[in-house]
């Protein structure tokens, strides 16, 4: 038994050791033949492994599912719009929004794989770099909607306003936000460049429109120098007279607290008062705050009979203190003062009403007064001394749920004279009387 089995390795040995040109062929053959079928039964609906299609995989897609992928990416394609020599776009509109469609259905369905080339071995991991991008996609274009979009944005003439150079607040400098200049152009060459549009989805495509340039107001150098003169001022921070006082406000504080603007061509800076609130009231509010005291009246129906005033106190005036830091920054004034507001006193009533229409009228009024919201009143009194008082009796109010009082008299007038019963069913919905009296 042990020999047999030496017999056999020793042939397979052998057999392998000088038949191995033959038997490695004849296992290539057999790889080569089933790579042929695979690729002789690849479906023709589908595109190639690794094909790429401007700059997108569409390996082993089918081809409606490429085509359509294709047109969404061209109908969302963004065109940014230049004027002239400026560096931001002035529109930048998807190829729908003039008008303009893409169809890829030709070039894809021209990408095929011809059934000699299916014999050649292992085309079908190549043939892609002789079928990718060969084919054009077809432009479509709708004049009407081109020209609508055209109209809407730039109107009868092509007239682009300059934008001016500006500054904002970055950290503890100030930086530059360039101008753009703006120009005139002939619509007809806008008309003509967008209708000769071909945007791609891959590359920086843009479309540039020439125009007779105009410059803007504030230039990039005369904005500079606004924020290096500004900056200058207050590098050192800022003293304010607080209660005859010299307090500084810090440089890192006051350039937190700047916004520019460019209104009426004009550059200019204030001080925002939301984001100094915090800071003043913490830092100078305490220190000029006064409290003030509790007033003490009593009335008599309209009439006051007796007053104890209290004391005025007083408020830091954010508002005002700021303008009279910016005076003294822009040199205007000499010195720069916190500013305060009076605070009137407390006041705190003791009120008595007579038991008649004048007392009755005032309870009201005063009700009204000591209490939020919006109140009218008129009143009537139907026995005994037949009194009548009003407050905002002519106001009218939205009836909300009041009309449901009369709804609910109506029903149980109707309930008493027999006419309803409360079991009475479908009134609304399938509910009966009483349910929808609840």
């Amino acid at each position: 038994m042990k020999i047999n089995l030496d017999l056999k390795k020793k042939t397979i040995f052998y057999t392998l050791k000088f038949h191995w040109q033959a038997i490695l062929l004849i296992i290539s053959a057999i790889l080569l033949f089933f790579v042929i079928v695979a690729q002789i039964l690849y479906p023709s609906d589908y595109l190639l492994p690794f094909t790429n299609i401007d700059g997108q995989d569409f390996s082993t897609i089918k081809k409606t599912d490429a085509i359509k992928s294709l047109n969404t990416k061209y109908k969302n394609q963004t065109i940014p719009i230049y004027f002239g020599k400026s560096n931001k776009a002035y529109k930048s509109p998807k190829s729908a929004d003039i008008g303009l469609a893409v169809d890829n259905t030709v070039r894809i369905n021209d990408m095929n794989y011809p059934w000699y080339l299916r014999l050649i071995p292992s085309s079908i991991l190549w043939l892609h770099y002789f079928t990718d991008d060969d084919g054009v996609a077809k432009y479509n274009r709708d004049d009407a909607v081109l020209g609508a979009y055209i109209i809407k944005e730039l109107g009868e003439s092509c007239n682009v306003s300059p934008t001016n150079a500006s500054l904002k607040v970055s950290g503890q400098n100030f930086e530059l936000i360039k101008s753009e200049n703006g120009g005139t152009c002939e619509i007809k060459t806008v008309h003509d460049k967008l209708q000769t549009a071909k945007p791609q989805i891959t590359g920086n495509y843009k479309i540039t429109i020439p125009v007779k340039e105009i410059s803007p107001v504030i230039s990039d150098s005369a904005a500079a120098a606004f924020g290096a003169d500004l900056k200058t001022k207050i590098s050192g921070g800022v003293k304010i007279n607080v209660n005859g006082t010299a307090q500084l406000i810090a440089f890192s504080d006051l350039i937190s607290w700047i916004d520019f603007s460019t209104d009426n061509n004009t550059l200019s800076y204030s001080l925002n008062a939301d984001r100094a609130a915090a800071y003043l009231n913490k830092e100078i509010g305490s220190k000029v705050a006064v409290s003030a005291g509790t007033s003490y009246v009593s009335t008599y129906n309209f009439i006051e009979t007796s007053r104890v005033n209290g004391v005025s106190g007083r408020a830091l005036n954010i508002s005002v203190t700021l303008a009279n830091l910016k005076s003294f920054i822009d040199g205007d004034s000499s010195s720069a003062m916190a500013a305060t507001i009076t605070v009137a006193p407390k006041v705190v009533y003791n009120r008595s009403y007579s038991p008649t229409d004048t007392g009755l009228s005032a309870l009201m009024q005063q009700y009204a007064a000591d209490h939020p919201g919006v109140f009218g009143v008129s009143m009537v009194e139907l026995s005994g001394q037949n009194r009548r008082a009003n407050y905002n009796e002519t106001k009218v109010f939205t009836t909300a749920s009041t009309y449901k009082l009369f709804v609910a008299y109506s029903t149980l007038k109707r309930v008493e004279s027999g006419a309803w019963n409360w079991t009475d069913a479908n009134i609304a919905g399938g509910r009966n009387l009483s349910t929808c009296f609840d």
